[in-house]
This record gives structure tokens, sequence and C-alpha cells, in this order.
């Protein structure tokens, strides 16, 4: 960002305070709801929520490396080829498959992505699966079950019993 030093107060020939982002940043509380999505809402979330969010769907380690599996037996792709894939070192998939190393964040993505790119395509319906793992059934649920007003599922809980 450049500053303008005659004028302290304006930045890339704008005045810091009357930017757009600025207004429309904070025109709404962040738990609003921003936009539709089949059929339901999806909160205006921070980047610090939808990050642990996504932590919480993340598969484990140990499903991961069979996804790791699969993929090279499927495609019959050495380690060295898986590797190159990768971007990682032919040892590091030995290790990964043998479960005596973890698998850091964005190798555990990427493994994942791929996985669901030649394998499952049919569950890349769009971004939310990228960021819930390509488990965003689960996590509209969970965030109908959440959010849901206490009367409503008081009566669906009733319904459910009675019918």
């Amino acid at each position: 960002m450049i500053e303008n030093h005659d004028c302290p107060h304006v930045r890339n020939g704008e005045p810091a305070s009357g930017g757009a982002e600025k207004n429309l940043r904070f025109a709404r509380p962040p738990w609003l709801i921003v936009f539709a999505f089949d059929g339901g809402t999806i909160p205006n979330y921070s980047a610090k929520m939808w990050q642990m969010l996504s932590r919480h769907f993340q598969p484990s380690d140990s499903l991961t490396r069979e996804r790791l599996i699969q993929v090279r037996r499927q495609f019959r792709w050495s380690r060295t080829m898986m590797g190159a894939v990768l971007a990682t070192a032919e040892g590091s998939i030995a290790k990964w498959e043998a479960g005596t190393r973890s698998f850091s964040g964005p190798t555990r993505r990427l493994i994942n992505l791929i996985y669901f790119i030649l394998l499952e395509p049919e569950k890349m319906r769009h971004g939310l699966d990228l960021i819930f793992w390509h488990r965003s059934d689960e996590c509209l649920e969970f965030y109908k079950a959440v959010f849901t007003p206490q009367g409503e599922n008081v009566k669906e809980e009733r319904e459910e019993k009675m019918g």
C-alpha cells in the first residue's frame, strides 16, 4: 500500500476511512445469513471460524493414508510417481504409508483432493465440499441442528415421538 505523505489520511488516492471495503465489511453483524445454498443458508463466518470448522471435518491420518494407498494402487503409481505428484520425496510417501509420519495440513488436503478428483468426482459438487473435506452434507446438518430455533427443535422432537 502506498501512502501519501503530504496527506497522511490518504492512501492509494483514497481517504483511509472512505474505502468501500471498510463500509461493507461491517455493514452487517457477522452472524447474519449472507447467501443461500442448496435451499439452505450459510452464515458469514470469519476466516478463523471457517478454518476451525474445516479442521473439525478433516480426515484422520489413517483415512488419509488409506486414500493415498488407494490412489497409488488404482493408478499403479510408484512412490516416485506419487512423490512427483505431491512434490515430495519418495521416502515421505513410504513413511506416510507405514504410519510413521503424520501428514501436514496442505499434504492432507492435496491427497484428499487427488483422491476425490480421480476416484469420487461426483462428491465434488461445490466449494463447501472443498472446505469441509467432501463432508459438506454433514456440516450443513450440523449447522441446521445448532442454529434451528429451539421451539422448532422441540416441535420436531415431539412429532418424531408421536409418529
